[in-house]
């Protein structure tokens, strides 16, 4: 809402005044002075003094009205950027979480193991009930399970290592 002048805003003023359907006292009082062209010079003063502070609660009003959009503005901002924010981490859980549910269902592969969910879950089952038995017994499984990917990464450096290195030329005799 743009603050217009003191003159813009009296005429307009007045007029929604004269429009108003039921005005309060005070309104009444400033449409009958301003309606009277013989009103005694104190009256006038008075009047112009009314008007001056119908229009400072106006501009001040107005004042109000932009500080609270542009506050509104900066908290929607805000919370569009904290939507972002957590946008964003979700989707990094989200991918964290798929990349260790693939990296764990590759070890299925890695050591030729059936994939039955069922067979999964009771052997996985049975190893938890084993750990909970024996607790040696998950330093023995995560053991075996480090050589066996340890075993792994060394296959696959040394077949890189080898397809890497140039051939030797034939001799020429």
């Amino acid at each position: 809402m743009a603050i217009s002048s003191f003159e813009e805003w009296k005429v307009e003023y007045l007029e929604n005044l004269a429009n108003k359907e039921k005005p309060k006292s005070a309104e009444k009082i400033i449409l009958q002075m301003s309606n009277n062209p013989s009103l005694p010079k104190v009256q006038q003063v008075s009047l112009q003094k009314l008007l001056q502070a119908e229009y400072k609660k106006y501009c001040i009003t107005c004042n109000l009205k932009s500080d609270l959009e542009a506050e509104n503005a900066k908290q929607k901002e805000l919370i569009r950027r904290i939507h972002e924010v957590q946008a964003r981490e979700a989707k990094k859980t989200r991918r964290q979480r798929a990349h260790e549910l693939i990296t764990i269902g590759s070890l299925t592969e890695l050591i030729g193991f059936p994939k039955d969910r069922g067979i999964v879950a009771g052997a996985l089952d049975y190893v938890l009930e084993k750990i909970r038995e024996d607790k040696n017994f998950e330093n023995i499984i995560k053991t075996r399970g480090n050589r066996i990917i340890k075993d792994r990464e060394d296959e696959k450096t040394a077949r890189r290592t080898k397809k890497n290195q140039p051939e030797s030329a034939p001799d020429t005799l």
